[in-house]
C-alpha cells in the first residue's frame, strides 16, 4: 500500500523534472526571427543579409529571415503591425511605437564640406545661408534631415538651395564649383568615405575645409534621434579638420518587439553583436557595431533583454525559472503528502470494508446451516459476490495478506456448510 501511495508524488516530480529540461532544450533550439530592411541594394540592407547568411554558417541559435522594404519608414510600419519580429530603422525618423532598441548597427555622422580659402569662404554652419548645397543620398533620404538642422541656423527652405546628389559626384560638383558646399552623412571610417575626401581635396586648388556645426547640441535637441558628436583632428588626413569640430549624428539600430521575451531579446543581441568580427572583412561597417545606450531617461528606448545581455546580467534559465521550480517542487511536496494521507485514508477505510466481509462470511456460514433450498441459492450467491470484492480490495493493495488468509479460511468453512446443507 505504501509503494502504491508513493506513485503519484513521484509522477508528479518527474512531471516538473520533464518540464524544467523540456524548457531548458526548447531554449537551445534555433529560433528563426524576421528582420525588416530596406531599400534593397543599399547598405543596410546588404548588412542584414550578411548577417543571415552568417548567421547560417555560424549555426548560430538566432537565425534571420530578411523582410525587404522600401525604407526605414516602410520597416516602422511593418513592426507597428506586428508582421516581423525585428527592424533596422534610422534614429531620426518616425520610429516603431512597439520595438525598442537591441544594437546600434552604425553611427553616421554628418560631414559638412567646403573649398578651403585664404579669406572668406564658408567657416562655420551658419555660413551656408544663401549657398547652393549637394547633400549626399544614401541608403535613405537625407534632404528632411538637412532641411532640420538648417532651420536650427535659421536658414530656411527659401534661404539655400539644396540638390540631392549620388555620394560620388560630389567631387566633380564642389571641383567645378556647381555647388558650393556638400554635406553627406556617412560613416566616419568607411572606405568610400576614406577615399572620397582626399579626392575632393585634390580637386579644390585651395584643399578642402571640414566645416564644424557650432550648433550641434541645439540640433540634438530639438530634432529627435540626433545626437552630438566629434569628427578627431585629421580623421580625413593631415588637418582634415585642422582640430577636433563638432558635428551631429544620427544612428542605423535594430529594434525588436517590446513584447520578445528578455531572454530571446538578449539572446539576439548577442548573436548580432558576435557577428561584427566575423563580417568586418566583407563589410566594414559591421565592425562599428555598439551597444544602445541603456542609461536612465534615453531618448531610444532599449530592450530590457539586451541591456541585460551588455551590462553582463543576462540570467540562465536555472536564475530566471528556478524560483518557479522550486515553488513547485514545494507544491509537489505539499501536494503528495496530502495525497498520501487521503490515500492512507482510503487504505484503512477499504481495509475495514475487507474486515467486514470476513464477518460476513462468518454470518453467512451460520445462516447456511438452517436455510432453505431457495435461500440457500441467495446466500452462496452472496458468498461469491463477497470472494470476488476481496479479490478486488486485494489486487488494488487496500488489504493485507494476513486478512486474506483468514478470509480464505472463513471461505473453506463456508463452502464446506454450504455443500453439508445442499445434501
Amino acid at each position: 500500500m505504501r509503494r502504491r501511495s508513493l506513485l503519484p508524488i513521484i509522477a508528479v516530480l518527474l512531471a516538473l523534472v520533464g518540464v524544467t529540461f523540456g524548457g531548458l532544450f526548447l531554449s537551445r533550439l534555433p529560433r528563426t526571427l524576421t528582420l525588416a530592411v530596406g531599400p534593397p541594394g543599399q547598405e543596410t540592407h546588404r548588412y542584414a543579409q550578411a548577417l543571415a547568411e552568417a548567421g547560417i554558417e555560424a549555426r548560430d541559435r538566432i537565425r534571420l529571415k530578411i523582410v525587404t522594404t522600401e525604407g526605414a519608414d516602410a520597416s516602422a510600419r511593418l513592426m507597428d503591425n506586428g508582421k516581423i519580429d525585428l527592424a533596422i530603422i534610422r534614429s531620426d525618423y518616425d520610429l516603431p511605437a512597439t520595438g525598442q532598441s537591441i544594437l546600434v548597427n552604425t553611427r553616421r555622422l554628418a560631414i559638412v564640406m567646403a573649398p578651403q580659402r585664404a579669406r572668406g569662404g564658408i567657416l562655420k554652419f551658419e555660413d551656408l545661408k544663401g549657398k547652393r548645397i549637394a547633400v549626399a543620398r544614401l541608403t535613405d533620404p537625407n534632404l528632411p534631415l538637412v532641411r532640420r538642422m538648417l532651420a536650427v541656423a535659421d536658414i530656411g527652405e527659401k534661404d539655400a538651395t539644396l540638390i540631392e546628389v549620388d555620394l560620388q559626384e560630389l567631387p566633380e560638383l564642389l571641383g567645378t564649383g556647381k555647388v558650393d558646399a556638400a554635406i553627406a552623412i556617412v560613416v566616419p571610417s568607411a572606405p568610400s568615405v576614406t577615399m572620397l575626401l582626399p579626392e575632393i581635396a585634390r580637386r579644390l586648388p585651395g584643399g578642402l575645409r571640414i566645416v564644424p556645426i557650432d550648433e550641434a547640441q541645439a540640433i540634438a535637441n530639438r530634432v529627435t534621434g540626433v545626437e552630438t558628436a566629434e569628427i578627431p583632428a585629421g580623421a580625413f588626413g593631415a588637418k582634415r579638420p585642422a582640430e577636433e569640430i563638432t558635428t551631429v549624428a544620427i544612428s542605423y539600430r535594430t529594434v525588436a518587439r517590446a513584447s520578445m521575451s528578455e531572454d530571446l531579446a538578449g539572446r539576439t543581441a548577442k548573436t548580432l553583436y558576435d557577428l561584427r568580427t566575423r563580417l568586418n572583412r566583407t563589410i566594414p561597417i559591421a565592425f562599428t557595431a555598439e551597444p544602445p545606450d541603456g542609461k536612465m531617461g534615453a531618448r531610444l528606448p532599449v530592450h530590457p533583454g539586451a541591456m541585460a545581455y551588455f551590462d553582463g546580467e543576462t540570467k540562465t534559465f536555472f536564475e530566471r525559472y528556478g524560483e518557479l521550480v522550486f515553488t513547485g517542487l514545494w507544491g509537489a511536496s505539499i501536494l503528495g503528502s496530502g495525497l498520501a494521507g487521503f490515500l492512507a485514508w482510503i487504505g484503512r477505510k477499504r481495509h475495514g470494508e475487507g474486515g467486514q466481509m470476513v464477518e460476513e462470511i462468518g454470518a453467512l456460514t451460520t445462516a447456511a446451516r438452517t436455510a432453505s433450498p431457495a435461500a440457500l441459492a441467495e446466500i452462496e450467491a452472496r458468498g461469491d459476490a463477497i470472494v470476488a470484492n476481496l479479490a478486488r480490495l486485494r489486487t488494488e493493495g487496500f488489504v493485507t495478506d494476513q486478512l486474506i488468509e483468514s478470509a480464505g479460511l472463513a471461505l473453506e468453512h463456508f463452502r464446506s456448510v454450504v455443500d453439508r446443507a445442499r445434501g
